[in-house]
């Protein structure tokens, strides 16, 4: 069975009649960093960055009634076909969410999400015939990799904990994820710190409060009880991002005023 690729949940072959390629589907995202380009020449060094990926669909379009291949109305549902797939694909310049479905013989079909924008093609479609014609498309992928459909959450991690608040937690995926959830309790005295040691990053919650202060690592956003405290996060500085995980066995350890601290993350997949 080949992979597939769904738009916002419908399957692009209920529209198209087959795809014939996908480029730029699956592959690492270009990284760039240390030497971005200025706007009046020159270049500074800068932290390194995953850039944005380009998917193009290519594929047959039929006016076919199922194994009637040039029914009477073939041109009506050719036409009505086309218009289903632009209506899809550019989902009125909103984002979408793509899903893709790898078969693994054996292990289970991975399936995972990323989210695009329409980007160009679909303005002239080669008509071979009547009913018949060839498409293509281009999507911007708004994510470096594509992620797991559902969040994976770690067991509960406090400073006295196994080893005395060491953790040793395998992440599914084959990059580091950065979407990631952190909750941490709310008794903090102080400060609770949790260190990723294989990554190097680390991340403190600051205050004394009642209530939980949730993290959202990609989105930079830190709230208690529905409240921006992102004042009260601190980070690594050798680091852009607050927390990343790595593919397979990280070290994590939780130090600090010691509340409990969830973890959630989705593994990235290149």
């Amino acid at each position: 069975m080949a992979e597939s690729l769904s738009i916002n949940g419908t399957n692009l072959l209920t529209v198209m009649h087959s795809i014939q390629e996908i480029v730029g589907l699956v592959g690492a995202a270009p990284v760039r960093g240390d030497d971005p380009e200025l706007p009046l020449g020159g270049a500074v060094e800068g932290a390194a960055w995953d850039g944005p990926r380009d998917i193009t669909v290519r594929g047959l379009l039929y006016g076919n009634n199922g194994a009637v291949l040039v029914p009477a109305d073939a041109r009506a549902r050719y036409l009505d076909r086309e218009r289903a797939l632009t209506a899809l694909v550019r989902n009125s310049n909103r984002v979408s969410t793509l899903t893709r479905v790898i078969p693994r013989p054996g292990d289970g079909d991975l399936t995972t999400e990323a989210r695009a924008r329409y980007r160009s093609g679909l303005d002239a479609i080669a008509q071979a015939a009547f009913h018949a014609g060839r498409v293509a498309f281009t999507l911007r992928t708004l994510d470096a990799y594509w992620h797991a459909t559902s969040d994976t959450t770690l067991a509960t991690m406090t400073t006295a904990g196994l080893g005395g608040g060491s953790y040793t937690p395998t992440i599914a995926g084959d990059v580091e994820t950065r979407r990631i959830t952190i909750t941490v309790g709310g008794t903090i005295t102080g400060y609770t710190r949790l260190t990723n040691n294989t990554t190097g990053h680390w991340i403190e919650v600051h205050a004394v409060a009642a209530a939980a202060t949730v993290v959202d690592v990609e989105a930079m956003t830190a709230t208690r009880s529905g409240v921006s405290v992102a004042g009260s996060v601190t980070h690594n500085p050798a680091f852009d991002e607050w927390m990343a995980l790595a593919p397979g066995v990280n070290s994590l350890s939780v130090t600090g005023g010691g509340d409990t601290v969830v973890l959630a993350y989705r593994g990235a997949y290149a």
